[in-house]
């Protein structure tokens, strides 16, 4: 008597289940306290800056050539100045980031779109998640009220969050049922 032997599969979908709906739940935190997530964006950007600042510092202390590398220094040195002056003002660093993630997320919605429509899987929810980011970025780049803009951009962070949240609880699901030995379609 033959026993059937089934192939154990391990896909992670706990993980990405547990990434989509803290996705999810970064996007609420977003819609519900505008204000709040412009403040944490900002004092992000801050510590960014300050450590690329650093980096770079630290970089150029390291001879090339023999000779200390006085561009990075001095680019390290404008980035430290620039988050400690995010820090001090993470709400105006937070509007300035308007049309730098404006342009993030058109950039990024093209580049998934061309992405979803070469992909075999899930084409259609990863093109429309690709479509939502470029007209996020379109209208992020075109919205100048500094009001309109601070609330756009924790709803656009939101809307991003909840396209990117969904699509990882979908994933999840679907690596859930190949694990368990069920079908990919859903």
């Amino acid at each position: 008597m033959e026993s059937e032997e089934r192939l154990e599969i391990w896909t992670g979908w706990g993980y990405v289940l547990v990434y989509g709906l803290t996705l999810l739940a970064l996007a609420a935190f977003a819609i519900l306290c505008p204000l709040a997530a412009n403040f944490t964006v900002g004092v992000f950007w801050g510590v960014l800056l300050f450590g690329v600042g650093l980096a770079s510092v630290a970089a150029g202390f390291v001879p090339l050539e023999g000779s200390l590398r006085w561009d990075s220094i001095l680019v390290g040195l404008l980035a430290i100045a620039a988050g400690v002056l995010a820090l001090i003002e993470p709400l105006t660093a937070a509007l300035s980031l308007v049309i730098v993630l404006g342009a993030y997320l058109f950039a990024s919605g093209l580049f998934g779109s061309v992405m979803a429509l070469q992909s075999s899987y899930h084409r259609g929810l990863r093109l429309v998640v690709s479509v939502l980011d470029v007209a996020l970025g379109t209208l992020l780049l075109f919205v100048f009220e500094p009001e309109i803009s601070a609330r756009f951009l924790a709803y656009a962070v939101a809307i991003s969050l909840i396209g990117r949240g969904a699509f990882l609880v979908w994933i999840a699901i679907v690596l859930r049922r190949i694990e368990k030995g069920g079908s990919v379609a859903l």
